[in-house]
Order: C-alpha cells, then sequence, then structure tokens
C-alpha cells in the first residue's frame, strides 16, 4: 500500500495510524520512513498526523532514523 499513499492522503492517513499500533519500535519506523521516502507526507493534514505518530515511537534511534528520513524528503 505504501507505494499508492503519495496519490492519496486518506491512504497515507490509514498508513499512519496502522503504525500507531505496530507494537515493535523498528517495525513501526520501517513503515514511517518507507511511507516518507515514498513521497507521501506532502499535505498539512498527513504532514502533521506522520509527526505525531514519529513522536510516538517509543525508542529514540528509531524516532531519530524516520526524522533523517523525513529530512531528506
Amino acid at each position: 500500500m505504501v507505494p499508492f499513499a503519495a496519490k492519496s492522503d486518506d491512504i497515507a492517513n490509514a498508513i499512519i495510524e496502522t503504525a500507531r499500533i505496530v507494537p515493535s519500535s523498528p517495525d513501526r519506523s520501517e513503515v514511517l520512513t518507507a511511507l516518507v521516502e515514498s513521497d507521501a507526507v506532502r499535505s498539512d493534514d498527513v504532514r502533521e498526523n506522520f509527526v505525531e505518530a514519529t513522536q510516538d515511537i517509543p525508542g529514540a534511534i528509531d524516532r531519530r532514523r524516520v526524522m533523517r528520513a523525513a529530512s531528506r524528503h
């Protein structure tokens, strides 16, 4: 689904909401990193949701990995 997220804010937000319930910090960061690298985090709504989900990642290393990816896109 991630490749299609760039075409739809609804899909991007659904992926973000799904990532929030992934219990593993590395897995959650992998989903969010894939999302931002697919250029799906473009609208203000998606960006805000993405940032909030990133802040909720339990592991600091995983959180930083997502933020580094976001800074490149």
